[in-house]
């Protein structure tokens, strides 16, 4: 079915769903948890989406703990960050500010999904996928878990490391899921217009060939005797009377924080939480023991601090010298990865981007003075994590 994808509808679509889902569920809340991202609207892949999104984060937050100056080979240190990772999957806990642009982003990749899975897949990282990728993508991706075990039971029979995304669409082709059909237009559509109304024929543009009309026969119309002249006048001039629009208020959010923390996932919580900590344990090499040692918690209760992640320490120092916001490994890697290793360079950047009264002044500097001078690409994950550094710094 040929169509056109009405791209500033799904933008502005996923804006308006999002600010809807985040004001009625935050009302009264301040932070939302993973059992409740799983139930959060009426159509389930969306939400797992929004799961899968945190999940690439977090990996990626737990890659960067990695810093040069510790031996995270060590079996203890190796086990330590194994029940560290198996505790955090059970208390996800994000705020509503924190939730809107992942909830968006999956509002959108939910649409394309469905509506073009080929620039689903082309817009997903990486050029190729190991068996690893794709038994994740399984986890996540519901609607698509059938054709996702056949490609991985094909990688496995023809010994393939890895597939790249011409092959896996290939292979995903075969199963039907690359081509549109109204059918799932409309299941998303009216799972997605309980929370916000939308049509598929609203996504999904059909350019219809009209035939040209046939032209009236003209006849003369019979000439009509002139009214008498009535001169005009604002006096006598009927106008109705508009009443006066009512003027629009937006809904108050008020945050108010949450009495007890959330309750750990219990035993019957979705597969998909109780497989998470499996695959961090892959990730970073976790042994299982019979004797399991003490959790980080357990380790650490006495300490008056916590390390934190990179959000958690800008929202302490929003407002706040950036420099000192930042940990030693965050100053080794944005001086190793954005600066050449000038550490002068660096903190020169710093400075000048506290001078700055703006978020759009601080990111004017960095294009204008730093982002040709050493190269920068804005898909690279250090030039991403420095701008959103920039931006809690102003927020």
């Amino acid at each position: 079915m040929e169509f056109n994808l009405n791209r500033s509808l799904i933008d502005t679509y996923a804006n308006i769903f999002t600010k809807k889902v985040v004001s009625d569920f935050f009302q009264n809340k301040e932070y939302i948890g993973g059992r409740e991202i799983v139930e959060l609207t009426a159509d389930r892949q969306l939400n797992l989406l929004v799961v899968r999104d945190i999940f690439g984060k977090w990996k990626s937050e737990a890659e960067r703990l990695k810093s040069p100056y510790f031996d995270f080979e060590s079996r203890e240190v190796k086990s330590a960050l194994n029940t560290f990772m198996n505790v955090v999957s059970q208390h996800i806990k994000v705020k509503g500010t924190d939730f809107a642009p992942l909830l968006r982003s999956a509002v959108k990749a939910r649409i394309m999904m469905v509506f073009a899975p080929e620039e689903f897949i082309d817009e997903q990282d990486g050029y190729s996928f190991t068996r690893n990728d794709l038994a994740e993508w399984g986890k996540f991706l519901s609607d698509w878990r059938s054709s996702i075990q056949k490609a991985i039971a094909f990688m496995d029979s023809n010994g393939l490391a890895d597939v790249d995304k011409n092959r896996l669409k290939s292979l995903f082709d075969g199963d039907g899921i690359l081509r549109y059909e109204e059918s799932r237009g409309e299941r998303l559509c009216e799972a997605l217009s309980k929370t916000e109304p939308i049509l598929a024929a609203q996504i999904a543009e059909t350019a219809f060939d009209m035939p040209e009309p046939e032209p009236f026969p003209f006849v003369s119309p019979e000439p009509e005797p002139e009214p008498e002249p009535n001169p005009f006048s604002f006096e006598t001039l009927d106008i109705p009377e508009v009443e006066e629009p009512t003027p629009f208020t937006a809904p108050e959010t008020d945050f108010r924080p949450q009495e007890p923390a959330p309750e750990p996932l219990s035993d019957d919580a979705p597969d998909v939480f109780k497989s998470i900590a499996a695959d961090f344990s892959a990730q970073f090499g976790g042994e299982e023991e019979n004797d399991a040692p003490p959790t980080l918690n357990d380790s650490f209760s006495n300490k008056d601090e916590q390390k934190s992640t990179l959000a958690d320490s800008l929202e302490k120092n929003t407002g706040k010298s950036l420099e000192k916001s930042l940990s030693l490994n965050q100053q080794f890697r944005y001086t190793n990865d954005l600066f050449n290793g000038d550490k002068d360079a660096f903190r020169i950047a710093i400075k000048a981007i506290e001078r700055q009264r703006s978020y759009d002044g601080a990111v004017d500097l960095l294009k204008n003075e730093y982002m040709m001078r050493y190269g920068w690409q804005m898909n690279e994950e250090s030039v991403i994590d420095f701008f959103e550094l920039v931006a809690k710094r102003f927020s």
